[in-house]
């Protein structure tokens, strides 16, 4: 009997030790993305009282402090990997590039900006880069899914680098990893990993191709310069953005990247 009660007595001080080391705690978990999603996903099975509540983005997990802590981890591990409420499903993001040449000599085939769209952009270009001529070389739109990657490639029709015996057109691509919404309610569209290159042709020489009965012919021989930019950014929907300038070759001429992104079905 003695033995029964001794072990009895251990029992009881071990349930002691247990409650006081494992207590029954209150916990709140903030969250971006859908609370009632990812408290249906972490909390079944594990015997915690979960409650979630979507207008506060916060899930409340009662119970004893090994489990809480357990499934809270959980909870934020799928947070990290959730998209949020405010990301606009069935949204698209729409990307204006506006492609602006400074230089000393007017670029051929191009004309200098005019009007209200662009005329601010330059005016703040000119007190900073004091160029002679500011032209509208290409406008380039693209569309995409908000979270999706999005491409896009081609030719502009007018050359960054014109020489006067050649007129060859410029390759560009457009890419970005992904387009958002920054924060809730806001209308600030971050594009991650936006890339913007051009592959500018430029005369490297010439051919003497011996013609019988004619006179000697000379083609011109061209190569490329790659330029461009990489960078995240955030565009507010709607304001025109400088992102980068970017010098062609040896040339004394430029070109600016203007970025406009707006939301659209």
């Amino acid at each position: 009997m003695r033995i029964k009660t001794l072990v009895a007595g251990l029992l009881v001080c071990s349930g002691l030790l247990r409650a006081q080391d494992d207590p029954y705690v209150t916990k709140v978990v903030r969250v971006h993305g859908d609370a009632a999603k990812l408290n249906d996903l972490a909390c079944p099975g594990s015997g915690l009282n979960c409650e979630a509540s979507a207008p506060l983005r916060a899930i409340v997990l009662k119970g004893h402090a090994h489990m809480v802590t357990q499934v809270e981890q959980t909870i934020q591990e799928l947070d990290a990997i959730s998209p949020s409420p405010n990301s606009n499903p069935g949204k698209n993001v729409e990307l204006t590039v506006y492609v602006l040449g400074g230089s000393t000599q007017p670029f051929v085939g191009a004309q200098d900006v005019t009007g209200e769209s662009l005329s601010p952009v330059v005016k703040q270009l000119r007190a900073i880069f004091p160029y002679s001529h500011y032209q509208l070389l290409s406008t380039l739109v693209m569309r995409s899914a908000l979270g999706q990657t999005a491409e896009s490639f081609g030719m502009m029709g007018v050359a960054l680098r014109p020489t006067p015996d050649l007129h060859v057109p410029t390759r560009y691509q457009i890419k970005f990893n992904s387009a958002k919404v920054s924060d809730a309610g806001s209308n600030l569209i971050h594009l991650a990993r936006f890339e913007f290159s051009v592959r500018v042709p430029y005369v490297s020489g010439s051919i003497r191709v011996p013609v019988p009965g004619e006179a000697p012919q000379m083609p011109t021989q061209f190569s490329e310069t790659n330029a461009g930019l990489q960078t995240d950014l955030d565009l507010r929907e709607g304001q025109k953005v400088v992102v980068g300038k970017t010098n062609v070759s040896d040339s004394d001429s430029c070109f600016f990247l203007v970025l406009s992104a707006k939301l659209v079905p």
